[in-house]
């Protein structure tokens, strides 16, 4: 969708733009198949002009996961700091593959961000986390308020640990966290329309005090609707804002 007006204001004001990092460019990240990822075309990868193309079109909350750190790679430490800490972003949401075995320096700069810029929410997505306890040392390290959990799905599946659903929505609930991030990573980048919205009703009704994002696959105004209706108060969008 190229015409910004095509989006109302309800929706407008519900959008995430976001950028996937992979060794500091921002990629196109299509059905969680990373190994294929290439640059954004239109900014080169340029993560801060994609960035700046995002509040052109006043979307003023981002999303950023480093995918080389979901990896196990460095995270881009200064690509990092610099996104987070621009002036007119109302909120970043923030995955960089916490697993709760952090180094000193990843926990430092966690620290550091959190303290910088009030703007920052981390999540503990349960791909890299894999355990429960991890979610606890993220909400002691930046606070519950500021900690989201991430479930992480392919084709409907849960990934990357041996934790229900269930328990996990049970843990995040009892942690009083900021809420959940709920991706399919099979419908990214695909265009092909949102696939969590029974996801979303499943963990709204377990959860009904916290708040839910979600997004994958976003086409248009009326994928924005369907995921809104179905309990998530933020759309994380990123192929329909970049055209």
């Amino acid at each position: 969708m190229s015409d910004q007006q095509a989006w109302c204001s309800e929706e407008l004001s519900a959008l995430v733009g976001v950028i996937d990092l992979m060794d500091g460019v921002a990629v196109h990240a299509i059905a969680g198949q990373r190994t294929d990822y290439r640059p954004v075309p239109f900014c080169d990868g340029d993560p801060h002009k994609l960035l700046d193309h995002y509040l052109a079109r006043n979307v003023n909350s981002i999303y950023i996961a480093d995918l080389s750190a979901i990896q196990r790679q460095s995270p881009s430490w200064e690509q990092l700091h610099s996104l987070v800490g621009h002036p007119d972003l109302d909120c970043v949401w923030l995955d960089i593959g916490w697993r709760g075995s952090e180094s000193a320096q990843t926990i430092e700069f966690i620290t550091q961000l959190a303290d910088h810029f009030p703007a920052s929410q981390f999540i503990a997505a349960s791909e890299s986390s894999q355990e429960i306890e991890s979610l606890r040392q993220l909400a002691s390290c930046v606070g519950s308020a500021r900690t989201w959990l991430g479930l992480d799905y392919r084709e409907g599946k849960l990934l990357g640990c041996e934790s229900s659903e269930r328990i996990w929505i049970e843990a995040a609930t009892n942690l009083k966290v900021a809420g959940f991030v709920i991706l399919d990573l099979a419908s990214v980048g695909t265009g092909h329309g949102p696939t969590t919205s029974p996801i979303c009703r499943r963990v709204r009704q377990r959860s009904p005090s916290l708040q839910i994002l979600s997004g994958g696959g976003i086409r248009d105004s009326t994928d924005v609707k369907g995921l809104l209706s179905a309990g998530c108060e933020k759309i994380l969008v990123a192929t329909a804002l970049q055209s």
